[in-house]
Protein backbone atom coordinates (compact mmCIF):
# COMPACT_ATOMS: atom_id res chain seq x y z
CA UNK A 1 0.00 0.00 0.00
CA UNK A 2 1.44 3.32 -1.06
CA UNK A 3 2.07 5.86 1.68
CA UNK A 4 1.05 9.51 1.44
CA UNK A 5 3.68 12.21 0.97
CA UNK A 6 4.11 14.16 4.19
CA UNK A 7 7.25 16.24 3.69
CA UNK A 8 6.06 18.11 0.54
CA UNK A 9 2.77 19.01 2.23
CA UNK A 10 4.55 20.16 5.38
CA UNK A 11 6.99 22.20 3.29
CA UNK A 12 4.11 23.80 1.39
CA UNK A 13 2.43 24.69 4.67
CA UNK A 14 5.63 26.28 5.95
CA UNK A 15 6.17 28.28 2.75
CA UNK A 16 2.59 29.57 2.75
CA UNK A 17 2.91 30.54 6.39
CA UNK A 18 6.13 32.49 5.76
CA UNK A 19 4.61 34.30 2.77
CA UNK A 20 1.50 35.17 4.76
CA UNK A 21 3.59 36.64 7.59
CA UNK A 22 5.85 38.60 5.24
CA UNK A 23 2.91 40.12 3.39
CA UNK A 24 0.79 40.90 6.42
CA UNK A 25 3.45 42.15 8.85
CA UNK A 26 3.82 45.73 7.45
CA UNK A 27 0.08 46.31 7.20
CA UNK A 28 -1.26 44.30 10.12
CA UNK A 29 -1.27 47.26 12.52
CA UNK A 30 -2.98 49.52 9.97
CA UNK A 31 -5.69 46.97 9.18
CA UNK A 32 -6.19 46.32 12.88
CA UNK A 33 -6.74 50.03 13.54
CA UNK A 34 -8.90 50.29 10.46
CA UNK A 35 -11.35 47.64 11.63
CA UNK A 36 -10.86 47.48 15.39
CA UNK A 37 -9.05 50.67 16.45
CA UNK A 38 -11.42 53.51 15.67
CA UNK A 39 -11.40 53.37 11.90
CA UNK A 40 -9.94 55.97 9.55
CA UNK A 41 -9.01 59.32 11.09
CA UNK A 42 -10.43 62.40 9.32
CA UNK A 43 -7.46 64.68 8.72
CA UNK A 44 -9.69 67.74 8.35
CA UNK A 45 -11.72 67.41 11.55
CA UNK A 46 -9.99 65.21 14.13
CA UNK A 47 -7.98 66.77 16.95
CA UNK A 48 -4.30 65.98 17.42
CA UNK A 49 -5.16 63.94 20.54
CA UNK A 50 -6.64 61.29 18.22
CA UNK A 51 -3.34 60.72 16.47
CA UNK A 52 -1.59 57.39 17.07
CA UNK A 53 0.79 55.18 15.20
CA UNK A 54 -0.51 53.00 12.37
CA UNK A 55 -3.87 54.71 12.30
CA UNK A 56 -5.20 55.18 8.76
CA UNK A 57 -5.92 58.77 7.71
CA UNK A 58 -8.12 60.26 5.03
CA UNK A 59 -8.97 63.82 4.07
CA UNK A 60 -7.95 66.76 1.87
CA UNK A 61 -4.84 68.93 2.05
CA UNK A 62 -5.56 72.53 1.01
CA UNK A 63 -2.41 74.24 2.18
CA UNK A 64 1.31 73.38 2.04
CA UNK A 65 3.89 75.51 3.87
CA UNK A 66 7.09 73.97 2.51
CA UNK A 67 8.61 71.08 0.54
CA UNK A 68 11.94 69.31 0.75
CA UNK A 69 13.49 66.31 -0.97
CA UNK A 70 15.30 63.64 1.03
CA UNK A 71 19.06 64.20 1.23
CA UNK A 72 21.42 61.95 -0.63
CA UNK A 73 23.48 60.77 2.33
CA UNK A 74 21.21 57.80 2.98
CA UNK A 75 19.68 59.16 6.20
CA UNK A 76 16.26 59.15 4.56
CA UNK A 77 14.84 56.72 2.03
CA UNK A 78 16.00 57.49 -1.45
CA UNK A 79 13.35 59.23 -3.61
CA UNK A 80 11.29 60.42 -0.66
CA UNK A 81 9.80 63.90 -0.68
CA UNK A 82 8.49 65.82 2.37
CA UNK A 83 5.87 68.51 2.74
CA UNK A 84 5.06 70.60 5.82
CA UNK A 85 1.32 71.20 6.24
CA UNK A 86 -0.86 72.72 8.99
CA UNK A 87 -2.94 70.40 11.16
CA UNK A 88 -6.35 69.75 9.52
CA UNK A 89 -4.88 70.83 6.17
CA UNK A 90 -6.31 74.33 6.28
CA UNK A 91 -4.64 77.69 5.85
CA UNK A 92 -3.55 79.25 9.13
CA UNK A 93 -5.58 82.35 9.95
CA UNK A 94 -7.65 83.85 12.69
CA UNK A 95 -10.51 81.49 11.87
CA UNK A 96 -8.44 78.33 11.91
CA UNK A 97 -6.38 78.48 15.02
CA UNK A 98 -3.70 75.89 14.39
CA UNK A 99 -0.90 75.14 16.85
CA UNK A 100 0.61 72.00 15.26
CA UNK A 101 2.36 71.28 11.97
CA UNK A 102 2.48 67.86 10.33
CA UNK A 103 5.20 66.41 8.08
CA UNK A 104 3.78 64.56 5.06
CA UNK A 105 5.87 61.96 3.22
CA UNK A 106 5.45 60.91 -0.39
CA UNK A 107 7.55 59.52 -3.21
CA UNK A 108 9.16 61.53 -5.92
CA UNK A 109 7.19 61.20 -9.18
CA UNK A 110 4.06 59.71 -7.58
CA UNK A 111 0.54 61.19 -8.01
CA UNK A 112 0.77 62.57 -4.48
CA UNK A 113 4.07 64.23 -5.28
CA UNK A 114 2.60 65.95 -8.36
CA UNK A 115 -0.62 67.01 -6.60
CA UNK A 116 1.13 68.40 -3.48
CA UNK A 117 3.55 70.40 -5.59
CA UNK A 118 0.54 72.03 -7.23
CA UNK A 119 -0.99 72.76 -3.83
CA UNK A 120 2.35 74.16 -2.59
CA UNK A 121 2.56 76.57 -5.54
CA UNK A 122 -1.05 77.65 -5.04
CA UNK A 123 -0.47 78.14 -1.31
CA UNK A 124 2.58 80.29 -1.98
CA UNK A 125 0.64 82.58 -4.32
CA UNK A 126 -2.81 82.89 -2.78
CA UNK A 127 -2.65 81.03 0.56
CA UNK A 128 -4.05 77.69 -0.58
CA UNK A 129 -5.62 75.52 -3.25
CA UNK A 130 -9.35 75.42 -3.73
CA UNK A 131 -9.40 71.81 -4.84
CA UNK A 132 -6.60 70.51 -2.64
CA UNK A 133 -5.33 66.95 -2.66
CA UNK A 134 -7.37 64.05 -1.33
CA UNK A 135 -4.97 61.93 0.65
CA UNK A 136 -4.94 58.41 1.97
CA UNK A 137 -2.14 57.43 4.29
CA UNK A 138 -0.98 56.18 7.67
CA UNK A 139 0.45 57.88 10.75
CA UNK A 140 3.94 56.71 11.69
CA UNK A 141 6.25 57.76 14.47
CA UNK A 142 8.56 60.49 13.22
CA UNK A 143 12.25 59.60 13.02
CA UNK A 144 15.08 61.86 14.09
CA UNK A 145 16.08 62.48 10.47
CA UNK A 146 12.54 63.33 9.49
CA UNK A 147 12.25 65.61 12.47
CA UNK A 148 15.37 67.45 11.32
CA UNK A 149 13.82 67.98 7.88
CA UNK A 150 10.58 69.22 9.45
CA UNK A 151 12.41 71.68 11.73
CA UNK A 152 14.34 73.02 8.73
CA UNK A 153 11.11 73.55 6.78
CA UNK A 154 9.37 75.13 9.75
CA UNK A 155 12.21 77.58 10.21
CA UNK A 156 11.57 78.93 6.70
CA UNK A 157 7.94 79.76 7.48
CA UNK A 158 6.30 82.43 9.67
CA UNK A 159 5.22 79.60 12.00
CA UNK A 160 8.50 78.58 13.56
CA UNK A 161 6.93 78.87 17.01
CA UNK A 162 4.33 76.15 16.30
CA UNK A 163 4.95 72.65 17.63
CA UNK A 164 5.74 69.69 15.40
CA UNK A 165 3.64 66.55 15.32
CA UNK A 166 5.28 63.40 16.68
CA UNK A 167 3.83 61.49 13.75
CA UNK A 168 4.64 61.60 10.07
CA UNK A 169 1.74 61.21 7.67
CA UNK A 170 2.98 58.65 5.14
CA UNK A 171 0.98 58.72 1.90
CA UNK A 172 3.41 56.64 -0.17
CA UNK A 173 0.99 53.69 -0.04
CA UNK A 174 -2.83 54.20 0.01
CA UNK A 175 -4.84 52.46 2.73
CA UNK A 176 -6.80 50.54 0.10
CA UNK A 177 -3.59 48.99 -1.17
CA UNK A 178 -2.70 47.96 2.38
CA UNK A 179 -6.07 46.27 2.81
CA UNK A 180 -5.62 44.43 -0.49
CA UNK A 181 -2.20 43.31 0.67
CA UNK A 182 -3.69 42.05 3.92
CA UNK A 183 -6.37 40.12 2.02
CA UNK A 184 -3.68 38.47 -0.07
CA UNK A 185 -1.95 37.43 3.13
CA UNK A 186 -5.22 35.88 4.28
CA UNK A 187 -5.28 33.78 1.14
CA UNK A 188 -1.83 32.43 1.96
CA UNK A 189 -2.95 31.92 5.56
CA UNK A 190 -5.88 29.85 4.28
CA UNK A 191 -3.50 27.88 2.08
CA UNK A 192 -1.35 27.31 5.15
CA UNK A 193 -4.31 25.89 7.06
CA UNK A 194 -5.26 23.72 4.08
CA UNK A 195 -1.70 22.43 3.75
CA UNK A 196 -1.58 21.69 7.48
CA UNK A 197 -4.81 19.71 7.21
CA UNK A 198 -3.40 17.73 4.28
CA UNK A 199 -0.23 17.10 6.27
CA UNK A 200 -2.19 15.80 9.24
CA UNK A 201 -4.30 13.61 6.98
CA UNK A 202 -1.14 12.24 5.35
CA UNK A 203 0.38 11.49 8.75
CA UNK A 204 -2.80 9.72 9.89
CA UNK A 205 -3.00 7.78 6.62
CA UNK A 206 0.58 6.62 6.95
CA UNK A 207 -0.09 5.62 10.55
CA UNK A 208 -3.10 3.57 9.40
CA UNK A 209 -1.01 1.95 6.66
CA UNK A 210 1.71 1.06 9.17
CA UNK A 211 -0.92 -0.42 11.46
CA UNK A 212 -2.43 -2.47 8.63
CA UNK A 213 0.98 -3.75 7.57
CA UNK A 214 1.85 -4.67 11.14
CA UNK A 215 -1.44 -6.52 11.51
CA UNK A 216 -0.88 -8.34 8.22
CA UNK A 217 2.60 -9.38 9.27
CA UNK A 218 1.35 -10.53 12.66
CA UNK A 219 -1.44 -12.48 10.93
CA UNK A 220 1.02 -14.17 8.57
CA UNK A 221 3.34 -15.07 11.42
CA UNK A 222 0.41 -16.52 13.36
CA UNK A 223 -0.73 -18.52 10.31
CA UNK A 224 2.76 -19.89 9.78
CA UNK A 225 3.00 -20.75 13.46
CA UNK A 226 -0.33 -22.59 13.38
CA UNK A 227 0.38 -24.42 10.10
CA UNK A 228 3.49 -26.11 11.52
CA UNK A 229 4.61 -27.11 8.03
CA UNK A 230 8.17 -26.03 8.40
CA UNK A 231 10.91 -27.65 10.45
CA UNK A 232 14.24 -26.20 11.42
CA UNK A 233 15.79 -27.92 8.40
CA UNK A 234 13.20 -26.29 6.11
CA UNK A 235 11.45 -29.57 5.28
CA UNK A 236 7.70 -30.17 5.16
CA UNK A 237 7.88 -33.42 7.20
CA UNK A 238 5.49 -33.24 10.10
CA UNK A 239 7.53 -35.62 12.26
CA UNK A 240 10.92 -35.38 10.66
CA UNK A 241 12.21 -38.52 8.88
CA UNK A 242 9.57 -39.88 6.51
CA UNK A 243 11.39 -43.26 6.33
CA UNK A 244 11.05 -43.97 10.04
CA UNK A 245 8.57 -46.60 11.25
CA UNK A 246 5.44 -45.35 12.95
CA UNK A 247 3.69 -46.98 15.84
CA UNK A 248 4.69 -48.26 19.22
CA UNK A 249 7.70 -50.34 20.19
CA UNK A 250 7.18 -54.12 19.63
CA UNK A 251 6.36 -56.17 22.70
CA UNK A 252 9.18 -58.14 24.24
CA UNK A 253 9.14 -61.91 24.37
CA UNK A 254 6.78 -63.19 27.00
CA UNK A 255 5.06 -59.83 27.32
CA UNK A 256 1.67 -59.26 28.90
CA UNK A 257 -1.56 -59.93 27.04
CA UNK A 258 -4.92 -58.14 27.00
CA UNK A 259 -6.34 -60.09 29.89
CA UNK A 260 -3.43 -59.45 32.15
CA UNK A 261 -1.82 -62.83 31.58
CA UNK A 262 1.35 -63.52 29.69
CA UNK A 263 1.73 -66.36 27.25
CA UNK A 264 2.60 -68.69 30.06
CA UNK A 265 -0.34 -67.77 32.21
CA UNK A 266 1.37 -65.08 34.24
CA UNK A 267 -0.05 -61.68 35.16
CA UNK A 268 0.53 -58.35 33.44
CA UNK A 269 -1.00 -55.74 31.13
CA UNK A 270 -1.74 -55.59 27.41
CA UNK A 271 1.23 -54.53 25.28
CA UNK A 272 0.37 -54.60 21.55
CA UNK A 273 3.18 -54.80 19.06
CA UNK A 274 2.25 -53.02 15.78
CA UNK A 275 4.57 -52.09 12.95
CA UNK A 276 3.78 -50.39 9.65
CA UNK A 277 6.82 -51.70 7.80
CA UNK A 278 8.61 -55.03 8.19
CA UNK A 279 8.46 -57.24 11.28
CA UNK A 280 6.12 -60.06 12.11
CA UNK A 281 2.41 -60.37 11.54
CA UNK A 282 0.66 -58.32 14.22
CA UNK A 283 -1.69 -61.25 14.86
CA UNK A 284 1.09 -63.79 15.19
CA UNK A 285 1.31 -65.46 18.61
CA UNK A 286 -1.37 -66.08 21.20
CA UNK A 287 -3.91 -63.31 21.75
CA UNK A 288 -5.16 -64.61 25.08
CA UNK A 289 -2.22 -66.76 25.96
CA UNK A 290 -0.81 -69.91 24.46
CA UNK A 291 2.61 -71.06 23.59
CA UNK A 292 2.58 -71.22 19.82
CA UNK A 293 -0.32 -70.08 17.59
CA UNK A 294 -1.64 -66.61 16.89
CA UNK A 295 -5.22 -65.33 16.73
CA UNK A 296 -5.61 -66.23 13.09
CA UNK A 297 -2.69 -68.63 12.88
CA UNK A 298 -1.99 -71.98 14.37
CA UNK A 299 -2.22 -72.81 18.05
CA UNK A 300 -5.45 -72.45 19.97
CA UNK A 301 -7.27 -69.27 21.08
CA UNK A 302 -6.62 -70.08 24.72
CA UNK A 303 -4.65 -73.25 24.31
CA UNK A 304 -3.17 -74.83 21.24
CA UNK A 305 -5.16 -74.11 18.08
CA UNK A 306 -5.77 -70.78 16.28
CA UNK A 307 -9.14 -69.07 16.38
CA UNK A 308 -9.83 -69.64 12.71
CA UNK A 309 -7.31 -72.38 12.11
CA UNK A 310 -6.66 -75.74 13.59
CA UNK A 311 -6.87 -76.70 17.25
CA UNK A 312 -9.67 -75.86 19.59
CA UNK A 313 -11.50 -72.52 20.19
CA UNK A 314 -11.19 -72.76 23.93
CA UNK A 315 -8.52 -75.27 24.65
CA UNK A 316 -9.50 -78.18 22.45
CA UNK A 317 -6.93 -80.49 21.10
CA UNK A 318 -8.18 -80.56 17.53
CA UNK A 319 -9.41 -78.12 14.90
CA UNK A 320 -9.89 -74.36 14.93
CA UNK A 321 -13.10 -72.43 15.26
CA UNK A 322 -13.93 -72.63 11.58
CA UNK A 323 -11.67 -75.54 10.73
CA UNK A 324 -11.13 -78.98 12.06
CA UNK A 325 -11.03 -79.79 15.73
CA UNK A 326 -13.62 -79.17 18.39
CA UNK A 327 -15.51 -75.91 19.17
CA UNK A 328 -15.06 -76.33 22.88
CA UNK A 329 -12.76 -79.26 23.18
CA UNK A 330 -14.30 -81.72 20.67
CA UNK A 331 -12.53 -83.21 17.75
CA UNK A 332 -14.56 -81.62 15.01
CA UNK A 333 -14.38 -77.98 13.88
CA UNK A 334 -17.15 -75.48 14.22
CA UNK A 335 -18.58 -76.65 11.00
CA UNK A 336 -17.13 -80.13 11.45
CA UNK A 337 -14.27 -82.03 9.90
CA UNK A 338 -15.07 -83.99 6.73
CA UNK A 339 -13.81 -87.22 8.06
CA UNK A 340 -16.01 -87.00 11.11
CA UNK A 341 -19.34 -85.89 9.64
CA UNK A 342 -21.00 -89.21 10.49
CA UNK A 343 -20.02 -89.27 14.12
CA UNK A 344 -22.42 -87.68 16.53
CA UNK A 345 -19.95 -87.00 19.24
CA UNK A 346 -17.14 -85.92 17.01
CA UNK A 347 -18.80 -84.00 14.25
CA UNK A 348 -18.99 -80.22 14.01
CA UNK A 349 -21.45 -77.75 15.46
CA UNK A 350 -23.93 -78.44 12.70
CA UNK A 351 -23.28 -82.17 12.53
CA UNK A 352 -21.47 -84.33 10.00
Amino acid sequence: MRKALVIPKAAAALVCLIVALVISAPVLGVVSNKFFGGGTLDFNTEAYSEYRENRPVGGVIYNVLGAEAADNDGALSNGSYYYLVPLKGQAIDNKNKIDTLVLVKTVNGSPGYVALNDVFRASSSNGGSGDGYELSGVLKAITSDEKAVAEALKAKTPYANLKLSEYTLDITVPVKSMIVRFLISLIFAALTVFAVILTIQAINKNADIDKIEDERMAYRMEQERKSGNKNEDGSDKMFGDSDASYGVTPRKEGGNDMLGEDSSGGSGGFSPAFQSQGGEDPFAGSMLGGSSGGFLDDSDYSGSGGFLDDSGYSGGQGGGFLDDGGYSGGQGGFYGAPEQNNKYDEDGFFGG
